[in-house]
């Protein structure tokens, strides 16, 4: 899991760092940073994405770079620490980037990132050269994100899929459970918006080699609900099913619609 997240000058947020916990809360007034916060590390796995097509995603340099920044230019970086599955240590991601407000367009240029693992630095640049190069035979060029071109490094391979496909970063609306139609396609997990929800929930049930996936959402859901016993698809996979406990031997199913907003 992501550990600690510092981001500066994305949107609203000038300088804010953030210590996660397995639970964290963000409580705060309307226009305080809370959506930005979340969308900055949906933004940063865009760019790790694809860079080019994350930018005009998002609307372009002026709607991602700090409007109150009190300077005509500054730094917009991202310094992420995270667990890595499967290998024993903390990796620590940053990323750089310079840019001038200019008319129409500010202009931003690439201006360092490094991985390390532990007390290991596994890559390095500043500009366009490398203060730390990766143990490779063939490096690309610096002066450009890399993470994604690492290839042969176990240590960055992994690494760049957790700030890529490891991380959800979902806005659910309070009608994602009961819309009449759901986008498909879960080969890159759940949608930010979840409107592929029934497509990834069958991959899970699907999976009979792996139960261990549903079981942890039955067991989350008993935390809001004790009564709950199951969660299946129903009617062809076209909705959701919750079966509750109902006295000591009988189980009485609910559609998903049926359940509360929260729940």
């Amino acid at each position: 899991m992501i550990r600690k997240i510092r981001i500066r000058n994305f949107k609203s947020l000038r300088d804010v760092s953030v210590t996660l916990e397995p639970v964290t809360v963000l409580i705060g007034r309307s226009g305080t940073g809370k959506s930005n916060f979340v969308q900055a590390l949906r933004f940063l796995r865009d760019y790790l994405t694809k860079p080019d097509q994350a930018v005009q995603a998002w609307g372009g340099w002026p709607r991602l770079l700090c409007a109150t920044h009190p300077e005509d230019r500054g730094r917009l970086s991202f310094h992420v620490e995270f667990d890595l599955p499967s290998l024993e240590g903390t990796c620590a991601y940053e990323l750089q980037l310079e840019f001038q407000m200019m008319r129409p367009q500010p202009r931003v240029t690439f201006s360092g990132e490094s991985l390390k693992f532990g007390n290991r630095v596994l890559f390095a640049q500043t500009g366009k050269n490398w203060t730390q190069e990766p143990g490779l035979v063939e490096l690309p060029s610096p002066g450009r994100a890399v993470l994604g071109l690492l290839y042969g490094i176990q240590e960055v391979s992994i690494a760049h899929t957790v700030l890529t496909e490891g991380v959800g970063s979902h806005d659910f609306g309070g009608d994602v459970l009961t819309r009449g139609r759901h986008a498909q396609g879960a080969e890159t997990g759940l949608s930010d918006d979840a409107s592929n929800y029934l497509t990834v929930l069958g991959a899970i049930a699907r999976d009979l080699g792996s139960s261990g996936p549903m079981r942890e959402i039955e067991a989350a859901l008993r935390r809001l609900n004790a009564t709950v016993t199951t969660v299946q698809l129903a009617d062809q996979a076209s909705r959701v099913r919750v079966g509750h406990q109902v006295g000591a031997e009988k189980v009485l199913p609910f559609d998903i619609s049926q359940e509360s907003e929260g729940f």
